[in-house]
């Protein structure tokens, strides 16, 4: 475009990563499976303090903060993959 002017937006529903074309529905399992990997796996050996002595984040501790945060990464990758990727196709019908 000239300087100064802009292209128009125009929804895609594609994501552009490195010049690849990236679907919602595939960014969305990346997410969930690096998700459901970190939840369980470095929160157990990098996040808990010692049995003795919890690591303590906003007054509860380390470990359940660490896994409740990823649950809810997985909780809305699924409410976004619901609400925009798996719909119906009214043709089936």
């Amino acid at each position: 475009p000239p300087p100064g002017e802009t292209l128009p937006s125009t929804a895609s529903p594609f994501l552009r990563c490195d010049n690849h074309l990236v679907s919602k529905g595939q960014l969305l399992s990346a997410i969930f499976l690096v998700a459901l990997v970190l939840g369980p796996g470095p929160g157990a050996a990098l996040i808990d303090g010692t049995p003795e002595k919890p690591n303590i984040w906003f007054g509860v501790p380390a470990l359940y903060v660490w896994v409740v945060l990823w649950f809810l990464v997985m909780a809305g990758c699924i409410v976004i993959a619901a609400l925009t990727v798996w719909k119906d196709n009214e043709d089936d019908a």
